[in-house]
């Protein structure tokens, strides 16, 4: 499966490509990830601080899953994060 990623702006809207912008997701199911930093991971710099809970960085431990039909040419995904 290849994977895919999407960037969200400040009103929180996203797209989400394979390759290159606008391309969207292949069919299939995708466990979704989230990530919003407000001190970024870098290896040498100070600890990183996310503006969400942690489980939510994590694949396996988010809980969240999409899954895009190949008949589908729009996938309308809002995503909920909970304490």
């Amino acid at each position: 499966m290849r994977p895919a990623k999407a960037e969200f702006d400040a009103d929180g809207e996203y797209s989400a490509q394979s390759y290159k912008p606008g391309d969207g997701l292949y069919p299939g199911t995708y466990r979704v990830l989230v990530s919003c930093w407000e001190v970024p991971p870098t290896p040498d710099g100070p600890p990183a601080k996310s503006f969400i809970p942690n489980r939510y960085q994590s694949r396996a431990d988010s809980n969240l899953e999409v899954k895009v039909d190949a008949a589908s040419d729009r996938v309308e995904f809002p995503i909920e994060l909970e304490e």
